[in-house]
């Protein structure tokens, strides 16, 4: 077998020694049965791009000065066996973000202004990974800080500052070290699923001190608070492994995304039906069948947002959402429950206001809002209404019920009467 230059692609020639018919017996003959194409697959070292404020940070990330905070989780970074290569900014420059693994962003270093919402969320949905500290900002109830957050379904609160020791909510391997972290002057972070919480506020389940979140193919991993990988930190041994092991699961999250057919996308977007078929050469994921299956493979449409979190927030969405016929088949039974097996729905109507992001809660409620006879059908028009945990109205709907003549028959006329969709009462 001869050897090539790394990432050339070589053919190897594989000789399996047979005895060809007629062949002498001294001299065997082989016969070439097949080539192998070994195309190398090409590997990167990770790289960190730390983006500084230098109004809040005005020694360089890579300084020995004693009072350069993360000049300790630097040097481990560059150390065997992270290997990171770093490289610092401060300033808006003319950079290639997608050329790094991970950003390191504050919310400071965010508030500057030094990439722009659709910069950052565009790095994450080609794949790479954030970790974004969220200390208190510099402008106290500044708004705008932290907004790019809100595509992922996470807002800071920049009111109230966060300060305390807080225990780890999950079973990540990468957080097993998380054991009674200080935060020092942090921001919480509010959240729409619960789920993405590693760590969280004590009185407030729904409020974060460590969160995860994918976007796209990429990932953000946030923390109230830069303290767990400042110089002090780190003195503790298990503060330092667990600073180690945010940055090992970083860099594997990056090198170790199955691609089965290497074309940049992942199997777990290419590959929808899991039949473990791809379509060579493919290089983006909008075709219906990528695979070649006759089946759906990765369809990029905006009912796709009903499951896959990357499409929810392609559309505007904060996450994953219902769908509509399945919320409407809701109010259906509500009706259907209320009026018996006996009675006959005419008609069912419903208006779907606002999404339903999971981990929304739906209450539905009715009245009866008018009652007559008519060509010997007995008529009752309902108003219903769905309402989310915000009392928000994100369903309204109406029906018309025929009912049975008395509590013991069950025979209905064949053909109800029309009965147009009244208008909506909003329910006081």
């Amino acid at each position: 077998m001869r050897l090539s230059q790394p990432h050339t692609a070589h053919t190897t020639i594989l000789p399996l020694k047979t005895t060809l018919p007629n062949a002498p017996a001294k001299n065997p003959a082989t016969e070439i049965l097949f080539h192998i194409t070994v195309n190398p697959v090409k590997t990167s070292a990770p790289a960190i791009l730390w983006v500084r404020n230098p109004e809040e940070y005005p020694l360089s990330i890579l300084s020995e000065n004693p009072q350069n905070p993360f000049a300790k989780i630097v040097t481990h970074l560059q150390a065997h066996p992270l290997s990171y290569t770093l490289q610092e900014i401060a300033k808006p420059v003319n950079i290639d973000i997608n050329s790094f693994t991970t950003i390191v962003l504050t919310s400071a270093s965010a508030e500057y202004g030094i990439f722009t919402r659709q910069a950052l969320l565009d790095y994450l949905s080609r794949g790479g990974t954030i970790l974004y500290l969220a200390n208190s900002p510099s402008r106290p109830n500044n708004d705008s800080v932290g907004r790019w957050l809100e595509a992922l379904g996470m807002q800071l609160d920049t009111t109230s500052p966060l300060n305390g020791i807080y225990t780890a909510n999950t079973k990540e391997a990468f957080m097993r070290h998380w054991k009674n972290v200080q935060i020092r002057n942090g921001t919480p972070i509010k959240v729409t699923d619960r789920n993405s919480i590693l760590a969280a506020e004590k009185l407030d389940q729904n409020t974060a001190v460590a969160v995860t979140r994918t976007y796209g193919l990429g990932r953000v991993i946030a923390i109230a608070s830069s303290t767990p990988f400042e110089n002090n930190a780190l003195k503790n041994p298990r503060s330092l492994r667990l600073a180690q092991s945010i940055f090992r699961h970083i860099a594997d999250a990056a090198n170790h995304r199955d691609d089965l057919d290497g074309d940049g996308i992942p199997d777990n977007i290419e590959d929808q039906n899991r039949n473990r078929r791809h379509a060579p050469g493919t290089t983006h994921f909008a075709p219906a069948d990528t695979d070649g299956a006759r089946e759906p493979g990765a369809k990029v449409q905006p009912h796709r947002g009903n499951w896959g979190g990357f499409m929810a927030h392609e559309v505007g969405m904060p996450g994953v959402y219902d769908m509509g016929p399945q919320r409407v088949s809701w109010l259906c039974r509500y009706i259907t429950d209320w009026m018996g097996d006996d009675a006959f729905l005419v008609r069912l109507s419903a208006h779907l206001r606002r999404p339903n992001i999971v981990g929304d809660v739906t209450r539905i409620s009715g009245r009866v809002q008018r009652k007559w006879v008519e060509n010997g059908f007995h008529l009752v028009q309902c108003e219903m209404w769905a309402v989310n945990q915000r009392n928000e109205i994100i369903m309204p709907g109406s029906a018309v019920v025929s009912l049975p003549f008395d509590r013991h028959s069950a025979e209905q006329p064949l053909e109800p009467p029309f009965v147009p969709e009244p208008s909506f009462t909003e329910p006081t």
